[in-house]
C-alpha cells in the first residue's frame, strides 16, 4: 500500500498547545502539564473513544510505503497505532511539522523500518521506540534526515513537561516493565534485533533542548544501537539524571558512537559533548564550526572549509551505498526540503 502526496492535519492541536503554554507562563521556574499539551489524548484523561493520538494512519501492514506527505499541527505523525505490527514500512520525503508528542514511533514490534530523508520540523520527541514487550521491534534504519526546532519552539517547549524536547525517545520504560506480562522479561542483556537500530547521517539542529529522552536503566545497555557520521546540534546529550521526574542519563557504553560531529547550540552550554561524538568523531565549540551555509536559513548545504566533508565512514549493514559527508545534506542533494503534499510535482 501506498500512501503519498497527501496533506494531513490535526489543526489546532499545536497552535492550541503553544497558546496555553504562553498563557500559563511556563518558564524553568514553572514547568507545565502534561494537560497543556496533550489535552487531545483523551485516554490520556480516563475517555474510552478514540483520540488524537493515533497518528495518520492506522495498522499498517507489510511493505507500505509513505512518502512526500505532509503531517502538520498534529499529537502524532505516524503513531505505534499504525506502526506496532508493521514489516519493511518506508516513510521518506515527507514533512512532519508542528507535533505535540512523536512524529513516528515504532514502539511495540515494528520490523525492518525505514526512516529518511525527511524533514522533521518543531516536534516535541521527533523518532520514539519505547519497548514495551518482546519480540523487541527492529531493525531500524533511520538515516539522512533533517531535525529542526526553531527558537520560538525550543523557547516555549523546554519546560512544557518534565523532559523537554529530543530528537531520539530510546529505551524500556521500567514501569511498563515492571507489571502485567512483561514482569517476568529479563531487563539485562537488551540487544536490539539484528543489525540493530541503526541512526547514521542524520542532521539535527535545535535550539534548545537535548538529542536523547531515554527511557530505563541508564546503567543497562542496549546492544546493537549505533550512532554515527551524524551532526548533532543541541544544548544536552540528555536531561541530567532526576530520579523524581524520571530522567536519566546516557552514560559512556550505553548506545555506540561513531564519527559524530556535535556542537552547543548556544553559548555556555556543554552541549551534546564527547560521549555522543564519539570514537572518530569531534566536539565542537560552537554551532558556527559545523559549515552549514545558512542554517537559520534551514540551508544545511555544507561549506567548503566544514570538517564534516568527505569524513563519513562506511556503516556496516547499511541499506544505501556509503555517504561521503557527515551529515543528512550531501554535496550536490537536491531533495531538501522535501516536496510534499497534493500540489507538489511527482
Amino acid at each position: 500500500i501506498t500512501v503519498a502526496y497527501c496533506d494531513w492535519t490535526q489543526f489546532p492541536a499545536y497552535d492550541d498547545a503553544m497558546e496555553l503554554l504562553q498563557e500559563f507562563g511556563i518558564s524553568e521556574a514553572r514547568g507545565g502539564t502534561w494537560g497543556l499539551t496533550w489535552q487531545r489524548k483523551t485516554r490520556f484523561y480516563g475517555c474510552a473513544t478514540m483520540d488524537y493520538e493515533d497518528g495518520m494512519l492506522l495498522r499498517m501492514g507489510t511493505n507500505w510505503d509513505v512518502h512526500h506527505n505532509y503531517i502538520h499541527n498534529v499529537v502524532d505523525g505516524l503513531s505505534s497505532a499504525g506502526m506496532n505490527r508493521s514489516v519493511g514500512v518506508r516513510i521518506h520525503h515527507n514533512i512532519f511539522e508542528r507535533v505535540c508528542d512523536n512524529a513516528v514511533e515504532t514502539e511495540q514490534h515494528a520490523r525492518d523500518v525505514h526512516i529518511y530523508r525527511n524533514f522533521f520540523l518543531d516536534n516535541l520527541d521527533t523518532f520514539s521506540c519505547q519497548v514495551q514487550g518482546v519480540p523487541f521491534p527492529g531493525p531500524i534504519y533511520f538515516y539522512q534526515n533533517v531535525l529542526f526546532n526553531t527558537r520560538e519552539h525550543a523557547e516555549r517547549w523546554a519546560y512544557a513537561n518534565v523532559v523537554g524536547s529530543s530528537a531520539f525517545k530510546l529505551g524500556i520504560s521500567l514501569k511498563t516493565w515492571a507489571k502485567g506480562k512483561n514482569a517476568a522479561v529479563s531487563k539485562t542483556g537488551l540487544t536490539a534485533p539484528e543489525p540493530g537500530w541503526l541512526f547514521f547521517n542524520n542532521t539535527v539542529l535545535f535550539s534548545d533542548g537535548q538529542i536523547f529522552n531515554p527511557l530505563g536503566n541508564p546503567k543497562e545497555p542496549i546492544a546493537n544501537v549505533l550512532f554515527a557520521n551524524n551532526l548533532f546540534v543541541a544544548n544536552h546529550l540528555a536531561i541530567a539524571s532526576n530520579e523524581k521526574k524520571g530522567f536519566q542519563v546516557i552514560p559512556q557504553g550505553r548506545f555506540r558512537f561513531d564519527h559524530n560531529l556535535v556542537a552547543p547550540a548556544g553559548g555556555g552550554k556543554t552541549g551534546p559533548g564527547s560521549i555522543a561524538a564519539g570514537e572518530g568523531g569531534q566536539a565542537l565549540t560552537n554551532v558556527s564550526a559545523i559549515g552549514w551555509t545558512d542554517p537559520g536559513k534551514r540551508d544545511f548545504a555544507l561549506q567548503p572549509s566544514s570538517p564534516a566533508l568527505g569524513k563519513s565512514h562506511e556503516v556496516k549493514a547499511s541499506p544505501v551505498k556509503a555517504f561521503r559527508d557527515i551529515g543528512a545534506i550531501q554535496s550536490g542533494d537536491t531533495w531538501f526540503p522535501p516536496k510534499v503534499g497534493p500540489l507538489a510535482p511527482e
